[in-house]
Parts: C-alpha cells; sequence; structure tokens
C-alpha cells in the first residue's frame, strides 16, 4: 500500500464512520471529561463540573479531537451512552494519528475477552462500519509491521468476531 492509497482509503474509512455514527448523542450519559473526573476520584463538585463541560458538545464530532488524546481511558470509564458517543471520535483520533489505529484493535479485542455488554449495543451498520474500520488497520499493520507480530489485534478482531459483520 503507497501513500496515496492509504490516505484515500483512511479517509474513505473516516467518512463512513461520520456518516454511519451521525445523530450518535450524548444524553444524559457519561461523557469524556466526566469520565476522566471518575478517573481521578474527583469530588461531587469536581465531577458536576465535569459533567457539565460534557454537556458542551452535542455531537462526538464537535468534541476538540486535538484535546482528547486519552480517550481509550475516557471510554473506561463511560456508561453505555457515553461509551457511544465518545466511540467514534476514539475511531477517528486513532485513525489520524498515523499508524494509531492498532489502539481500536486492542481497546475492542479487550472488551471482548471481559465480555463487555457495550459491545453489543452496536446497530448492525454500526458494527460493519467498525468492521471496516479494523479491516482496514489489519492491511496497514501486514503493509507497515509484517515483522511485528504485536501489532495484529486488527486480524485479531477480525478473526474472533467482528469479521462477520463484513458480510
Amino acid at each position: 500500500m503507497d501513500e496515496n492509497t492509504y490516505m484515500a482509503e483512511r479517509n474513505r474509512i473516516l467518512e463512513e464512520i461520520n456518516t454511519t455514527f451521525n445523530g450518535v448523542s450524548l444524553r444524559d450519559g457519561v461523557g469524556f471529561y466526566e469520565a476522566h473526573a471518575l478517573d481521578d476520584y474527583a469530588d461531587s463538585k469536581h465531577l458536576l463540573q465535569a459533567r457539565n463541560r460534557d454537556r458542551q458538545s452535542k455531537r462526538w464530532q464537535d468534541l476538540d479531537i486535538d484535546l482528547v488524546q486519552n480517550l481509550d481511558t475516557a471510554l473506561t470509564f463511560t456508561d453505555r451512552d457515553g461509551f457511544y458517543f465518545l466511540f467514534p471520535a476514539f475511531m477517528v483520533l486513532c485513525l489520524k494519528q498515523k499508524y494509531g489505529g492498532e489502539e481500536i484493535a486492542d481497546f475492542l479485542e479487550d472488551m471482548r475477552r471481559k465480555q463487555d455488554p457495550r459491545i453489543n449495543g452496536f446497530s448492525e451498520k454500526q458494527k460493519r462500519t467498525i468492521a471496516h474500520c479494523l479491516q482496514f488497520i489489519a492491511e496497514v499493520d501486514d503493509w507497515q509491521f509484517a515483522d511485528y507480530p504485536q501489532f495484529h489485534d486488527a486480524k485479531t478482531a477480525l478473526n474472533e468476531y467482528w469479521g462477520q459483520f463484513l458480510k
């Protein structure tokens, strides 16, 4: 895969994520700032401040990707609504960091192994988009990291669960 092919395919996956997850809202869920406050054992005053700050973003696309470098940590501390709100931003962030997609595969595989029930809440269309994202990551891994088996979680994720949604 050359650089032009990589960029074209990455942009296609980013557009698919944006389209498929458009309209996903936080509702009353635990968002990015509140999740980090929970991780930091914040008191009720700071939790409320974090929750109010989260309510400023109505759409996941409005999150400042440059500020949310620790989305994987936030996803661990979210509830169901917060998870579905933040996960597309996490995918976009990882894909925009060159060769950062493996973090998506690693996170999803960890969820599957722990039988996290949130993994089942995606719609069929969202699962297909996640599978397309993992397929792209697996291709990039083959291209960039052929000699490093630790960078093959995307293939494992596809083989163990997500590949069924490519059909």
